[in-house]
């Protein structure tokens, strides 16, 4: 599979080989990546990605095909950032107008579940504090169960976060295993002229008329 990316610079893409057993999804896949135009350290820590998030759905018996493209977009996304503009894994950081007039991203995700949500919730408010975030989770309780999660920030911040929340752990499963999130879907994302948040917040409503 060649996945690539495009730029009004250049096009950044890799080759994926995926390597399927006859036990999957039980057993994991095994992946790889090759890009000429990348560095060593780009290849080896995007495929640490890979196989980490493919190692886990194995243990918790999930599907992992469906993640790598988009997983992989969101290595490429990283791999086109100036080394100064990386997002940080370790430090927070300070968003207030540190974005000068570049347009706010806005990511909006839909839930199915949270098994934990005290759990689930510190490692949203963790990643959102982290990377300079802002939004809030709604949780829409009556007749139906619907969690929404509404993020904005600078581009690179959001596509990082994007990458947390799906590839570490964020809640538990049946038997009260910590695993991740397998049943997330992004709903819709734009980019606007400034925040409409001020922090990172819960909210919940019995209806959204």
């Amino acid at each position: 599979m060649h996945v690539a990316l495009g730029s009004p610079n250049k096009e950044a893409g890799c080759d994926v080989r995926l390597q399927v057993p006859l036990g999957y999804p039980h057993q994991a896949v095994s992946c790889s990546l090759a890009a000429s135009a990348a560095s060593r350290a780009w290849v080896d820590e995007s495929t640490r990605v890979l196989q980490a998030a493919a190692n886990s759905a194995a243990q918790e018996g999930q599907p992992f095909l469906h993640e790598v493209h988009e997983l992989v977009l969101q290595q490429l996304a990283l791999l086109e950032l100036p080394s100064e503009q990386q997002p940080s894994t370790s430090a927070p950081k300070d968003h207030a107008d540190s974005q000068g007039d570049a347009p706010v991203h806005v990511l909006l995700l839909r839930l199915d579940h949270m098994r934990n949500k005290g759990l689930y919730m510190r490692s949203l408010k963790g990643w959102a504090s982290d990377l300079g975030l802002t939004g809030c989770v709604i949780f829409l309780c009556k007749a139906v169960s619907l969690i929404l999660i509404l993020i904005e920030g600078a581009g690179e911040d959001v596509r990082e976060y994007l990458r947390r929340h799906r590839t570490e752990s964020v809640d538990v499963d049946s038997r009260g295993r910590k695993c991740k999130e397998r049943m997330m879907d992004v709903v819709a994302e734009s980019d606007v002229k400034q925040r409409g948040f001020t922090n990172f917040k819960e909210v919940e409503v019995e209806t959204l008329s």
